[in-house]
């Protein structure tokens, strides 16, 4: 059987971290200061993915981010090269 020439060296797609204390604790904080950021109208929209303990994923919008997919269509791309160059 042949074998990729890219085996071994590939990084692995998803590092799967077990959910742990911490991360809630830092999930918590990082919405309370959002929040915060809302009620004074620096914040307008949000768009989301949850991500649960079991890895089950919850996504939506609220706010602006309802209203205008244009725009948060666009700044999902840059989500996304933030996510795939940690």
């Amino acid at each position: 059987m042949a074998t990729s020439s890219l085996a071994g060296r590939c990084a692995p797609v998803l590092r799967l971290v077990p959910p742990s204390r911490r991360h809630s604790q830092e999930t918590a904080q990082a919405f309370r200061e959002m929040a915060e950021m809302a009620e004074r109208g620096e914040i307008i929209g949000f768009a989301y993915a949850a991500i649960e303990p079991h890895r089950r994923v919850t996504v939506g919008t609220i706010g602006a981010a309802k209203t205008e997919p244009t725009l948060v269509t666009y700044w999902l791309e840059r989500l996304m090269l933030v996510l795939l160059r940690p």
